[in-house]
């Protein structure tokens, strides 16, 4: 509802908008089940190629990149993964396959703003591998039944079954 409203605003305002459901949620989930949602990863380089696509356009001069939450990291990632280069010590070994050359031009040039990001999401991230109750963390908690539910109802084996993540509720 946020990013709709938004995006109205901005329409109205007199800008074009686009607001994109991140892949593996919603009607995306339903349409593309194979699509699964990767932390900002994968979801990173499909934004840059929405940025190019939408400077194809011959009405378009520049895009700009909003979110929300974890759209806000995503947001931040996709800023980041376009100035980085395959060979970047922060990109392990098994990600540099998706992380595309480095364009000539910067996308998002009108800027990129992150409302109520998850800060230290790589601290959250790791979290995940230590099992919490309701109690002890709600919020990880919470994370961690998400992907429970999620792993869950698309059929997904646990990432590791001798690891406490995910294997219990």
């Amino acid at each position: 509802t946020r990013t709709r409203n938004l995006a109205q605003a901005l329409v109205k305002a007199g800008y074009h908008a686009l607001a994109i459901e991140v892949r593996g949620h919603g009607q995306t989930e339903r349409r593309y089940p194979d699509k699964g949602f990767t932390f900002g990863i994968l979801e990173s380089v499909e934004l840059m190629r929405v940025d190019e696509w939408l400077r194809s356009q011959a009405h378009i001069e520049r895009t700009g990149l909003m979110g929300f939450c974890w759209g806000a990291n995503m947001a931040m990632t996709a800023a980041w993964v376009d100035g980085a280069t395959r060979d970047d010590p922060s990109i392990g070994p098994d990600l540099r396959r998706f992380i595309p050359p480095r364009s000539r031009e910067a996308h998002f040039a009108a800027g990129v703003m992150a409302f109520s990001p998850a800060l230290h999401f790589e601290y959250l991230i790791d979290q995940l591998d230590k099992r919490y109750s309701p109690l002890s963390d709600p919020l990880i908690y919470g994370v961690q039944w998400a992907i429970k539910a999620r792993m869950e109802r698309k059929g997904y084996e646990p990432p590791d079954r001798k690891s406490t993540r995910l294997n219990s509720s």
